[in-house]
């Protein structure tokens, strides 16, 4: 559903994401896929060995699974994904 890289602590992220689920002025895709699909979501985390940045893996996975909730993509499927 969405695919997203971080730099704080992951409980600390983790706790911002469940947060927008009742708040309306959050950001609205997640908001809704929140609400949507509450209690079939799963969270889910990869350390990055070295020679592989967070955003080349977060760019690949991106361009592999197209997640819906994502608002921008990488060059490589932008124009593809602006179609839809």
């Amino acid at each position: 559903m969405y695919v997203g890289k971080t730099d704080r602590p992951l409980r600390e992220r983790f706790g911002e994401y469940l947060r927008e689920k009742d708040d309306p002025t959050g950001r609205p895709a997640i908001n809704a896929m929140l609400q949507m699909y509450y209690g079939y979501l799963h969270f889910y985390c990869a350390c990055v060995t070295k020679g592989t940045t967070p955003k080349q893996i977060e760019d690949h996975l991106i361009e592999t699974l197209a997640p819906p909730m994502n608002k921008q993509y990488p060059a490589k499927i932008s124009r593809i994904m602006g179609a839809w």
